[in-house]
Order: structure tokens, then C-alpha cells, then sequence
């Protein structure tokens, strides 16, 4: 690919410059969230799963997410359930994932389909890769996939993903024939494969990069990126046999494949038709962004709504192809760069398009997909202040009030994620007729003692969904708590009426019949919650508790020490065995 004609790149001591003002400005918008605590599935992913709490259990690397919970169970050993360090390694993610980006562009006018036209135009390639990377760095609609911990699945293999690509240019590189690097473009992608399901577009968008960039030919394109297509197979074959990351991996493993049968397919393409319009407008106005949008199904195509998105979707491809033929033929640069983007951005966006999911539209999603639309955005952007007659000054002062003014909202936006209850909070403003919003923030306020404001919440999420089982075993803890034990059992038997297979509504009625004698009716109950969900050293302590009023001293020390194995720094399973330990060697001298 180079040879002695191809532009000199400014000298490594720009690009670290350039790297240093990433890190700046990453840091400082996203400063707020490292006093933020963990959010929603970071109960499941995080705070109670026992496998990140033990680094033997990644000894087998079972399941797509392998690498995410491996980078848990890490900050694990470093912070333990300090919230801060989890989120000082997404925002690291993220930074290193814009400085890829910079990397990205820079090699990309270093290629054939570029070299030449540099030779003959003005363009600065640092200039347009670092505006890349700026507003990757920070657009707001990123803020789900750094600030929420558990979307490091999202974060973390786009870094992988970016990482694989990179080295696989610098392979194909004519003075860089480095096996090696081939041998990194590899690994790479197999650990992006193992940590987010969509990586499995990665071959596509590497037979794109050749096709866009390189070979200029599918057919030439394809032979180099065979290797690639080979790896495909890993992540429907992980999600149809895997063992997976314990407990929780099999629980996702069970999601994934529960929403294939749940939702039609034909639906959630209909519907996802109308969401990309959705993502689209997020890319270009940045408002109203909501962790749990309350998204309209559509069922037929000729929806006014849907019909409409999907001729703005076929005006935009339609556009990406004919500005590529027109460039191609003119040897226009910019017209490469626009039409590489739109093509990475419905290349990245298919598979959680194209699958369905219970929730039709997450803004996480837009992460890796954000990259070619602020490639192609920063082609139109640099092509048109040139045509302004802009002198470099100006043109850096409209780039630098652009990143000034995404950085602001993201930074405010991360405001909101401060805690649960601000951004429940937030949810239910936007998404006042969605129950799951109302039975989070009930959640919220039982966790800060807010017992009255909680059942007023839980009761608005019953009123919006009578069937949801969970909304009434939270309602039926909250009455638990302010002594109203009647109140209590109706509402957990309800929760089990509706929902027999929930283990936390098994768990509570446990406590409750323990809290009221009912020992055996306890003991059956734990034993149930612990069938549904074997991973549960609260359920092992409590049947343990059980076990000791009825006498069964041996029995409840094997819980506690089940307890203990899941989660070794649960002080009262720790407690309770040593106290029953002591108690029973009494017993046993006769003392």
C-alpha cells in the first residue's frame, strides 16, 4: 500500500499531543460519572454474581461474553464493589476507542483509494482524524455505553473490534508484511467475538475496508479476508451450546434465546425499520435520550411511520452508492470517506437489528456504529468549510464550539446517571406509561428507606402492568419492611401466581414464613429460589438460618459454607457459620 509518494504524517510527537487532548477531554466530560454508582443490570452482571468474585471460574473461556465478565471479575479483585473503578475503566475504554478511531483514519489515507488524491488537494489527514475522534469522544449519545458499567460488553469489544481492523491494515500495508500482525488482527477479533455478540459483523466490515479502501475489487477483497469469515461460526455456536460464564451467562444465554421466540421476527423488522430513523436522529440531535424508551411495535410495513423511515433508509444507501461511483470516478476522497461511513453504520447496526431483542431500541447500541457516521460527517464537514474559504483558524474554532457543545450535553447527561433514583427518575419523566420504569425507581427509593414513596411506585407499575410479577414481589418486600406482613403475602403469592419459576419471590416468601415460624414452609421455599437460581448465597445463608431453628446443625453449616463458596465477603453467612460452628462444638464437648 505505501511507497515513497505517500504523505508524510505528521511526527509522533503530534500524535501523542493529539492523544493527550483526547484523554483531556475524555476525562473531563466524563469526570461526573465516576462518583455514579452501578445501575439496573449491574445487580445481575456485577454486584450479585459470584463468578466475577472468584478468577478460577474464568479458567474455562466458555460464552460469548467471556472477555466482559473476565474484565469484571478483574476490577473485582482491584476494587471490589466500589462502583468508581469499574467506571475508571470505561471511561479508559472509551478514550482508548477514540484514540483507535484517530489511528483508524490516519491509516485510511494512507491507502491506495486515498493516497493519490492527497497528492492533489489540501486536506489534512490529523486534522480530519482528530475531529473523528473528538466527536466520537464526545457525542452524548455515548453516554449509555461508557457511564452504564454493564455496557462495557458494548465498549469493550469495539475496542477489540477497532483493534482487529487496525492491525489488519497495517498487515496489508505493502512495506509492513509482518505475519505477526496478521496473527494480532486474528486474536483480536476472537477476543471481540468473545465479549459482545456484535462482532459478528467484523468479517463484513473488513471485506468493506478492502473493498472501500485497498483491493478496490470484492473478489480480491474476499480472498484476504477469508480468515475472517472463518471465525463466524464462533458466536451462534457459543449461543446455542455454550456453558458460558456461570449462573448469569446461562441466564442471558436463556434471554437471548427466549426473545427469538417471543417477538416475531417480521415485527421487530418492521419495527426496527422505524428505530434506525430513531438512532439516526440521536447521531444528528442529540435530545430526549432515555435508558428505557417506551418504543411503539409496528406490525406492517405500510405504517405511515414505518413506510416513510424506510424510504429515508433507501434515499440514504441509495445516496452512500452513488456518491461512491461519482468519487471513485472523479477520485474524490471525501466522497470514499462519506460512503464508507453510511455502509459501517448499517454494517454494524444489523445484527441487533436483524435479531430480536426484548428492547427494540438501546442507544448503546449506536457505539460502534457512531464510528462511520462521524468518518462520513467529518468528510462532508472538512469538504464543505473548504469550500467556505475557510482559513484553518476558523475551521478549527467551528470544530472546536461543535465538540464544545456535544461535550456539554454529555457531560450534563451523565449528570443523570449520579444514581438510581435520578436516573429512574428520568426514565419515568420520559416514559411515564412503561411500568419497568416505575417498579426500577420503586427500587430506588426502598434501597434509601423511602418505604411509602416505593409502594407508590410499585403500585403505579402494577397499574400500567397488572401481570408484573416482579412489581409485586418488590411490593410485597416493601410492605415486608414496614411491618405489614399480610400485605406482604398477598402480594408474593400473586408474584408467584403469576411468575412460578421467580427465585427473589420464592426467596421472600421463604423469609416470611421463617420470620413466622413456618420453618418447614421456609425450608421448601429457599430450596425452590436455590433450584431456579443454583448461584444465590443469600437463599445458602438463609436456608442455612432454617436449617439451625429446626435442629439441623450439619445441614446449616453445608449452606453457610455454600454461601460462603459463592460469595466470600458475605459477612453474615461468614458470621453465622462461626457462631454455629462454636454452638455445635459446645454441644458436641457437652459443655
Amino acid at each position: 500500500m505505501a511507497d515513497k509518494n505517500t504523505p508524510n504524517l505528521p511526527s509522533g510527537g503530534r500524535h501523542i499531543l493529539c492523544v493527550i487532548l483526547l484523554s483531556v477531554v475524555g476525562f473531563a466530560i466524563y469526570h461526573p460519572a465516576l462518583s455514579s454508582t452501578f445501575h439496573f443490570d449491574d445487580r445481575i452482571n456485577i454486584m450479585n454474581n459470584p463468578a466475577i468474585k472468584d478468577l478460577s471460574t474464568f479458567l474455562h473461556p466458555g460464552g460469548n461474553r467471556y472477555i466482559a465478565y473476565l474484565s469484571f471479575a478483574i476490577d473485582y479483585l482491584l476494587h471490589g464493589l466500589d462502583p468508581f473503578g469499574y467506571h475508571l475503566t470505561n471511561i479508559i475504554i472509551h478514550i482508548l476507542n477514540a484514540t483507535c478511531v484517530y489511528i483508524l483514519v490516519n491509516l485510511t489515507f494512507m491507502t491506495p483509494a486515498l493516497r493519490e488524491w492527497l497528492q492533489r488537494t489540501t486536506p489534512s489527514p490529523t486534522a480530519i482524524a482528530l475531529t473523528s475522534a473528538l466527536l466520537f469522544l464526545s457525542h452524548p449519545v455515548q453516554t449509555q455505553a461508557v457511564t452504564y458499567i454493564s455496557q462495557r460488553f458494548t465498549s469493550l469489544a469495539t475496542l477489540f473490534y477497532l483493534l482487529s481492523l487496525i492491525s489488519y491494515i497495517k498487515a496489508r500495508s505493502a512495506n509492513a508484511v509482518i505475519k505477526p500482525l496478521y496473527i494480532l488482527s486474528i486474536l483480536s477479533a476472537i477476543l471481540a467475538m468473545k465479549t459482545k455478540e456484535i462482532s459478528l459483523t467484523l468479517p463484513f466490515t473488513v471485506l468493506l475496508y478492502e473493498y472501500t479502501f485497498i483491493a478496490r475489487g470484492f473478489k480480491r477483497g474476499l480472498i484476504h479476508s477469508i480468515p475472517f469469515f472463518l471465525l463466524l461460526p464462533m458466536i451462534p455456536l457459543e449461543l446455542l451450546t455454550g456453558d458460558g460464564d456461570g449462573d448469569v451467562w446461562e441466564r442471558m444465554r436463556t434471554q437471548q434465546i427466549r426473545d427469538l421466540q417471543t417477538l416475531p421476527w417480521n415485527v421487530y423488522l418492521v419495527t426496527q425499520i422505524r428505530v434506525i430513523v430513531t438512532y439516526l436522529r440521536l447521531l444528528i440531535f442529540p435530545a430526549w435520550q432515555n435508558l428505557d424508551y417506551d418504543y411503539p411495535i409496528f406490525t406492517s410495513v405500510l405504517d405511515m411511520e414505518v413506510l416513510l423511515s424506510l424510504i429515508l433508509i433507501s434515499s440514504l444507501l441509495v445516496l452512500g452508492i452513488y456518491i461512491f461511483r461519482r468519487a471513485r470516478r472523479k477520485g474524490d476522497g471525501y466522497g470514499i470517506l462519506v460512503f464508507w461511513g453510511i455502509a459501517w453504520f448499517f454494517i454494524t447496526l444489523s445484527v441487533e437489528s436483524l435479531v430480536p431483542i426484548q428492547d427494540v431500541i438501546n442507544e448503546h447500541r449506536l457505539y460502534l456504529p457512531s464510528v462511520g457516521m462521524v468518518v462520513a460527517f467529518c468528510g462532508v464537514l472538512n469538504h464543505g468549510l473548504q469550500r467556505a474559504g475557510l482559513t484553518t483558524f476558523w475551521q478549527g474554532l467551528v470544530v472546536a464550539l461543535l465538540v464544545f457543545i456535544l461535550g456539554v450535553t454529555a457531560w450534563k447527561r451523565n449528570l443523570v446517571w449520579k444514581d438510581e433514583l435520578t436516573l429512574w427518575s428520568d426514565v419515568v419523566a420520559k416514559s411515564p406509561h412503561k411500568a419497568r420504569g416505575y417498579n426500577n425507581l420503586g427500587l430506588a427509593y426502598a434501597d434509601r428507606g423511602r418505604m411509602d414513596d416505593a409502594i407508590e411506585a410499585f403500585r403505579r407499575a402494577i397499574e400500567l402492568e397488572p401481570d408484573h410479577a416482579r412489581a409485586h414481589n418488590n411490593l410485597g418486600l416493601a410492605y415486608y419492611r414496614k411491618g405489614r406482613r399480610d400485605r406482604a403475602l398477598s402480594e408474593y403469592t400473586l408474584a408467584l401466581r403469576l411468575d412460578p419459576e421467580l427465585p427473589e419471590a420464592h426467596f421472600n416468601l421463604a423469609n416470611l414464613y421463617l420470620a413466622t415460624g413456618r420453618i418447614d414452609e421456609a425450608i421448601e421455599e429457599y430450596r425452590t429460589a436455590l433450584r431456579l437460581k443454583p448461584a444465590y448465597p443469600k437463599a445458602h445463608n438463609n436456608l442455612g438460618n432454617a436449617y439451625a431453628r429446626a435442629g439441623r446443625l450439619d445441614d446449616a453449616i453445608e449452606e453457610y459454607k455454600k454461601a460462603l463458596s459463592l460469595d466470600k465477603d458475605l459477612a453474615e453467612a461468614r458470621y453465622n457459620l462461626e457462631l454455629l460452628r462454636t454452638r455445635k462444638g459446645l454441644t458436641d464437648t457437652g459443655d
